[in-house]
């Protein structure tokens, strides 16, 4: 001490900070030897160096500034907001100071055993908040709530205390806190403004549009001064009687300490700034007076990082004026509003009640339409922004070092002592024999004369058989290396050691065997019973004491009942609140106790459309109500009281009719309002109690009974409500409590047109918790789930099928990092039909599998009439997503789809070379519109006498229904596909993780969700890029006749080529443009051809509108898309469509018939009689042939037959061998194909 004394002394000037004032023994012995010495050094306040070289912030200390203005944020969006919101929604009488300790208990309280945890529900919705260490997080100052009521008026200083006075429900409020992380400091202030003046909302606008300028000055090199300055001008320019209430200072530095005055941001200090400073930026305005005369104050302060040349936020979120401005609307009762007197009519003249007046005073069906479109346009944009944050949000949660199940131990090894020496080892051991200890749950087997115990869990089974005069008995024991049984994972203290999988025992005596055999068999029963129950009890909590009330009597429900019931008879008893708990007492003196501590959700269901009122406590831990377990208590109490009908009194013999059911029903309704009064004023007394005993808010949650649908959740069908926070149904045990909070992700499945009711299933985000099923929704309440979920913000996703959610969960839980990493829950189409994308699985599909095709086709009249023959050469190595196990089907439906389109001609005029049967010419005519494509079962119609019209109509119908079967039926048979694994008919199935998707054959979907647009660069196609110019989503948003744009779907469209002549190729139904593979590398290459493919509505990548569909509006889609090309020239384009493509390109024709050149229709209808669509009898022969044939070389011939002209086929082969014709040369070529594609 004295040497440094020494050296203090010799300095003739010494850096210290003399605004700190420090205290201790050390110090006062310092101060002592200071004082006594000679000669003292000047003293310098090094706080300003200090201060300008802790400003500039390095990257660590950025980042923990960042994670503290994310905490600040968190808080503020998820809790503070809410809160403040639910307090002046409810008029809630809570104090200032009692807000600002609930705000403070989000970070945890308490100590030792009773000691909570920081609030998950808060913390666990902001981002980047996973790796949070919660033991360094602290609040930089108690947060301070200020309202008009706050005996200390407004006061922006940062040391300002919230009163005592309860917050005032009317007027300006302010909120004010701050964060340290690490000692790093965030701080954020808002204001709360309740039925706002325009006076008052223009002043805080003022504010924000101030904060926003200062973004874009304050920089690298800008002043303090000049900021202050700045912000004074500003608010003279566009306000200036506010001049005399604006602060005189702005902000100040911050970092680890929080006010650093050397960074003041006012008039009177001017240090520069510098990149990667921060500032605490305080916009205020004070002493304000509202029309009534009363003071206010506003306020605006948050966090900023300082750059280059803006600055950037680091608290951000609820500031905006839809955020912080309330607008209370007083409830009046609805007074019965008179009716008009009823003009008196003529004589003789009827009461008119016609639908058609109705319809036209209403919106139009075609209005009613675009509205719902563009509601579902809405709908499906925010799903998108909610499959986006789902997507960021397990991104940011499994981290690549904590992927798989985190927290969640697995098995875990156990040592067993039977006993502790020889010593207690039964009598029975000196014979040497084997023995069942059940007392010690042990098996005592003789080895080499030994006694040798074995701890019944170390037991696999026993078994015995006999085999002449001696039994064996054999005991197999719990080995490594067991690949067979659920017990395969079982863990071991060394696996790598000596194991005795199992001995044997032979014995004359087989009764005695038998006798072991059966109680080892009952001592493993038992003790995996056990073991069962301690599993079903260990999330079981042992509730702590009830603290009774004292100094009065406790609220009390009488005449109420329990459920889950307890034992004995079925009695009403009382429900008591206490100061940490409620207890029901039953006249039997059976008591139950529940913790306010324990209570998760509280509700109350009013008896209107029920027999009884209800009181539920949803708990966080399950409870023992007598020998069972239950998470959910009720206190109930029946609406319904006897009746009696008394017939003898005097009011009877005055009264005639009905009169006295009337007043008994008015009795009824009567009681029933009493009675959800009482018991509704009870709840909320349970919510005030718990509240003021836990300090977290517990509200009462009333079900919306019109939001409710009906479901089957468990084994029959029970309403469900949906409520502010959960799912619930409390009517009938056993009951159901889903907390939205807690879903992940809302998947609606059996979604199809043709279905009467579909399932939800509901994924958590504790990935360990098996998905709630709820089956058998009525699809006629399909548009109020899909709302109803998306007004919660829960995301959907729709599926015609049931998934198998066992393997897929298993397969997420195995590697969640890896599951989001590829998309995570993207593979599930976000609803909108489309087709999964890959990258889940791929699967190189080699040429071995795909080979070269020759292929016809023709060319147009303008540059030669004669056939030329093209041989399309596959890609080197295409990547298809498929399944492993329809690898062989993709190859052949790859290969049909290469070779049938190609037999049909691709021009209008030279049909020379094409057959008669399949290619029809159409006339450029308005009359002949086709028919709906819609699939339909086919079913016997009778035909009713008296209606020709009708007849014939259904004859019509019936014809088109022959049509579309025997055409599904042919091409499975042509194809030679399997029904169920039909690639062709579908879009191709991708390797879900584990997952099990079942068969779906096409069938047209119903959806009123948008099809949602993907990434163009993630999505697969099979066209080259060399002859592509084009290629993107088309947005139909205004068709013809609609009056105003909606968001209805997109059409996924290719443009390949250059040339004048333009060619648009229409697919049949549920098969995407990609059939046109080999067409669009033909003429795609030649320079005379623009070719245009297409996804249709519902398929490929195109998204998936409202059903159902109709050839029509399919037809105003390509509509719609030529005039998005522009390609809307007079006879400019040739058309070419199949099958259902044919159908819509006759619906075009009849739209733009003077745009059409050409017209080119195969394996199509126009409807009409279902005897002309049927195939000549030649080819209906030949079907039928090809139908009963079984070898494919004997197909082939027949097939030639159907596809090609008789003439062309004997013509010889141009440029071939001598003598060989085109029929050698196709069976030469198919047959060199027939295995991977015909067999």
């Amino acid at each position: 001490m004295s040497r440094f004394l020494d050296l203090y002394t010799s300095k003739r000037r010494v850096g210290s900070l003399p605004k700190e004032e420090y205290t201790g023994k050390l110090i006062d012995e310092w101060k002592k030897l200071v004082n006594g010495a000679p000669a003292k050094p000047e003293i310098v306040d090094m706080g300003p160096a200090l201060s300008a070289f802790m400003a500039v912030k390095d990257a660590e200390e950025l980042k923990c500034m960042q994670l503290a203005g994310a905490l600040t944020s968190t808080l503020l969006k998820y809790y503070v907001a809410d809160k403040l919101e639910s307090i002046l929604d409810k008029e809630s009488k809570v104090t200032h100071s009692t807000l600002g300790a609930l705000i403070e208990a989000r970070l945890g309280s308490g100590e030792g055993d009773s000691a909570k945890p920081p609030d998950s529900r808060v913390w666990s919705r902001g981002k980047g908040l996973s790796d949070i260490d919660w033991s360094l997080v602290e609040f930089c100052y108690p947060p301070i709530i200020i309202s008009r009521s706050s005996r200390t008026g407004y006061d922006l200083r940062y040391t300002a205390e919230s009163s005592d006075d309860n917050i005032s429900h009317k007027g300006v409020l302010l909120v004010a806190f701050g964060l340290r992380y690490k000692s790093y400091c965030a701080n954020v202030g808002r204001t709360f403004i309740v039925d706002p003046t325009p006076e008052q909302e223009k002043q805080y606008s003022l504010l924000l549009s101030l904060q926003q300028e200062l973004l874009q000055k304050i920089k690298h090199g800008v002043t303090t001064r000049d900021v202050y300055n700045l912000a004074l001008s500003y608010v003279k320019e566009h306000n200036p009687e506010l001049e005399k209430n604006f602060q005189k200072n702005i902000g100040f530095g911050m970092g680890i300490e929080f006010r650093d005055s050397a960074y003041l941001l006012a008039s009177k200090t001017n240090r520069p700034l510098k990149e990667s400073m921060v500032l605490n930026l305080s916009l205020g305005l004070a002493e304000l007076v509202d029309n009534s005369g009363k003071k206010y104050a506003l306020q605006l302060v948050d966090t900023i990082k300082i750059g280059r040349n803006e600055s950037n936020l680091l608290t951000d979120g609820t500031r905006s004026i839809k955020d912080t401005m309330f607008f209370l609307t007083p409830e009046e009762e609805e007074k019965p509003k008179k009716k008009p007197p009823v003009a008196p009519r003529p004589k003789g003249s009827p009461q008119k009640k016609t639908v058609a007046g109705k319809v036209l005073r209403n919106q139009t069906r075609r209005t009613q339409d675009e509205v719902h479109q563009t509601a579902a346009a809405k709908l499906a944009e925010h799903q998108r922004e909610l499959h986006a944050a789902l997507q960021n949000a397990g991104i940011d949660k499994f981290s690549e070092e904590g992927e798989g199940k985190e927290g969640k131990e697995g098995k875990g090894w156990k040592k067993f002592q039977s006993y502790k020496g020889e010593g207690g080892l039964p009598n029975e051991v000196e014979r040497l024999r084997i023995h069942v200890d059940r007392k010690a749950q042990t098996v005592i087997l003789p080895i080499n004369g030994f006694a040798v115990p074995f701890h019944i869990n170390t037991i696999k089974n026993a078994s015995k058989n006999d085999e002449g005069d001696l039994t064996y008995l054999r005991i197999n024991f719990q080995t490594p290396g067991q690949l067979a049984g659920k017990k395969e994972d079982t863990p071991f203290e060394d696996p790598d050691s000596n194991f005795i999988r199992s001995v044997v025992f032979r014995s004359p005596d087989g009764h005695r065997f038998d006798n072991i055999c059966k109680q080892i068999t009952e001592l493993k029963k038992e003790m995996n019973k056990r073991e069962q129950q301690k599993k079903e009890m260990a999330d079981v909590v042992e509730q702590g004491n009830l603290n009774e009330v004292k100094g009065r009597r406790p609220y009390k429900l009488p005449d109420s009942f329990i459920r889950p019931a307890l034992d004995g008879k079925r009695l009403a008893g009382e429900v008591e609140i206490h100061q940490n708990g409620v207890r029901y007492q039953s006249p039997n003196g059976q008591k139950v106790d529940v913790l306010f501590s324990n209570v998760r959700h509280l509700f109350f269901q009013p008896c209107d459309f029920e027999l009884l009122a209800i009181v539920h406590l949803h708990l966080k831990a399950p409870i023992m109500i007598g020998k069972k377990k239950t998470l959910d208590i009720q206190f109930v109490r029946e609406a319904t009281d006897a009746q009696f009908d008394e017939t003898g009194n005097r009011k009877r013999k005055h009264r005639y009719g009905d009169e006295d059911e009337i007043e008994q029903e008015h009795h009824e309704r009567k009681r029933r309002q009493q009675l959800n009064k009482e018991i509704e004023a009870f709840a909320q007394k349970i919510s005030d109690a718990a509240s003021a005993s836990t300090g977290e808010t517990l509200d009462v949650d009333v079900p919306f009974r019109d939001l409710s649908f009906e479901g089957v959740p468990f084994r029959q069908a029970v309403r469900l409500q949906p409520t502010t926070e959960c799912l619930v149904h409390l009517t009938d045990p056993p009951f159901l409590v889903v907390t939205l909070s807690e879903i992940e992700l809302a998947s609606l499945e059996r979604v199809q047109f043709s279905l009467k009711q579909f399932d939800i299933c509901f994924i958590f985000k504790d990935f360990s918790k098996a998905p709630l099923h709820i089956n058998s929704v009525q699809s006629t309440q399909m548009d109020d789930v899909r709302n109803w979920l998306d007004s919660v913000d829960i995301a959907m996703t729709e599926s015609p099928v049931n998934l198998n959610w066992g393997p897929i969960m298993k397969t997420i839980n195995d590697s969640p990092h890896d599951f989001f990493r590829d998309g995570g829950w993207s593979f599930l189409g976000r609803g909108n039909g489309a087709d999964v994308r890959s990258g889940l699985a791929q699967l190189t599909v080699s040429d071995d599998e795909i080979r070269a095709t020759t292929l016809t086709i023709n060319r147009s009249p303008s540059r030669s009439s004669r056939p030329t023959r093209m041989r399309c050469k596959p890609r080197a190595a295409m990547t298809v997503a498929v399944t492993r196990t329809t690898a062989t089907r993709a190859a052949q439906t790859l290969a049909t789809t290469l070779t049938m389109p190609a037999t049909m001609g691709m021009t209008g005029t030279n049909s020379s070379a094409r057959p008669p049967s399949l290619i029809k010419s159409v006339p450029m005519k308005r009359d002949g519109r086709a028919r709906t494509t819609r699939t339909r079962t086919f079913r016997r119609r009778r035909r009713r006498t008296g209606n020709r019209t009708t007849s014939l109509r259904r004859r019509r119908r019936l014809s088109i229904d022959l049509f579309i079967i025997w055409r599904i039926y042919l091409y499975f048979v042509v194809c030679n596909l399997d029904f169920p694994n039909a690639a062709f008919w579908r879009r191709r199935r991708v390797k879900l993780p584990s997952a099990q998707l079942g068969h779906s054959i096409g069938t047209l979907r119903h959806h009123d969700m948008v099809a949602i647009v993907p990434d163009l660069e993630s999505l697969v196609t099979p066209f080259g890029s060399a002859t592509r110019t084009k290629r993107g989503f088309c947005p139909v948003t205004k068709i013809r006749h609609q009056a105003e744009p909606l968001e209805s779907h997109s059409l996924y469209y290719e443009v390949h080529g250059s040339g004048p002549e333009k060619l648009v190729f229409v697919m049949g139904l549920n098969s995407s443009s990609f059939s046109w593979l080999s067409q669009v590398q033909h003429f795609g290459s030649l320079s005379d051809y623009t070719v245009l493919v297409f996804d249709n509505r519902g398929v490929g990548h195109s998204g998936t509108p409202r059903g159902p569909y109709s050839t029509s509006g399919m037809a105003e889609d390509i509509i719609v898309l030529l005039d998005y090309l522009s390609w809307t020239g007079k006879r400019d384009i040739h058309v070419v469509g199949v099958s259902l493509g044919g159908m819509i390109v006759q619906e075009l024709a009849t739209r733009i018939p003077d745009r059409i050149a050409s017209l080119v229709l195969a394996v199509t209808t126009p409807g009409g009689y279902f005897w002309n669509n049927f195939s000549p009898w030649k080819g209906t022969r030949s079907l039928a042939k090809l139908t009963f044939t079984a070898d494919v070389e004997d197909k082939i011939p027949i097939i030639l037959d159907m596809v090609y002209p008789a003439g062309w086929l004997d013509e010889p082969v141009e440029g071939g061998e001598p003598g060989q014709t085109n029929r050698e040369e196709q069976i030469l070529v198919d047959t060199s194909h027939a295995d991977p594609f015909l067999s």
